[in-house]
């Protein structure tokens, strides 16, 4: 595929993302056209930065490192990569200590949330509660650790 042509592909899969996350009620926004990442591919999707790849074959590495450089550039939040192959669905990749930090502060959200919200059966709805040590499985889940400082605010 020519330059010009991957470019117009790159831009319709933001295009096309952006709908469908809008159509989910986020205020996802398109960065602008062949900025050659001057800006973020998105914007708007709070405590992401978004790294849209729309191939047949994607290096996830690569672009989970990309987009890893990136979200300490942009200052925008954890990197996830969003990627797309012909005829198939929109995925989100990103690393697990990533993934965890986003599970860990949606369960503290839901934390607070207990008593507020009761289930039909009366019960409260909680979540599993609690983070997992990676150090004790042999790494650290494959996340750069450059933008692990800010992790805990992203979500508040």
């Amino acid at each position: 595929m020519s330059g010009r042509s991957s470019q117009r592909k790159g831009r319709a899969a933001e295009l096309e993302l952006v709908r469908l996350l809008r159509a989910q009620g986020i205020p996802a926004e398109p960065g602008k056209p062949v900025s050659f990442g001057e800006t973020p591919d998105i914007t708007g999707i709070r405590g992401i930065h978004a790294e849209i790849k729309r191939r047949e074959n994607v290096n996830l590495s690569a672009a989970l490192a990309q987009a890893a450089a990136d979200s300490v550039k942009f200052g925008d939040g954890l990197p996830v990569v969003f990627h797309r192959r012909n005829r198939e669905t929109w995925r989100a990749t990103m690393a697990l200590e990533d993934w965890l930090a986003l599970y860990e502060a949606a369960d503290r959200k839901n934390q607070e949330n207990v008593g507020k919200e009761v289930a039909n059966d009366g019960t409260a709805k909680t979540g599993l509660g609690g983070a997992v040590d990676l150090s004790e499985q042999g790494g650290s889940g494959g996340g750069s650790g450059r933008h692990r400082q800010d992790r805990t605010k992203l979500f508040e």
